[in-house]
């Protein structure tokens, strides 16, 4: 994506994806996926940043896990 839509708040973003994560309000968060991560990839690009994800959420992720090649 090149611009966020009226009314959002650009949360991350990179040199090849400028809006790779925006906000609108406290009710929509989107982001750009990455389908050619597999489950492998995943556990090793979370693991910096579990406490900031928070305990529940980063039991989701894990058990999500199972549904990645």
């Amino acid at each position: 994506m090149l611009a966020p839509p009226p009314g959002a708040t650009v949360l991350a973003s990179s040199p090849r994806c400028p809006v790779e994560m925006f906000a609108v309000g406290g009710h929509v968060l989107c982001l750009q996926g990455h389908p050619e991560f597999s489950a492998k990839v995943v556990p090793r690009l979370a693991e910096p940043r579990l406490a900031a994800i928070g305990a529940e959420d980063a039991a989701r992720m894990r058990a999500s896990l199972a549904e990645l090649p």
